[in-house]
């Protein structure tokens, strides 16, 4: 295997790794509780018409 192959192969062991790491932190931290749109934007003050006044 030559100089560029093994760089090559390293940066897709290093994404493959962080991919691991993404995913395990995710399935460790989710509680199973899911928000609604409607939620977040309650939770900040906004509602979608607001939202829809923004872009025009």
């Amino acid at each position: 295997m030559d100089r560029p192959d093994e760089i090559d192969e390293i940066e897709r062991i290093e994404e493959d790794l962080l991919d691991i790491v993404l995913a395990t932190s995710r399935m460790l931290t989710a509680t199973g509780k899911r928000h609604t749109l409607d939620d977040v934007l309650r939770h900040f003050g906004y509602t979608r018409e607001d939202l829809r006044e923004s872009v025009e």
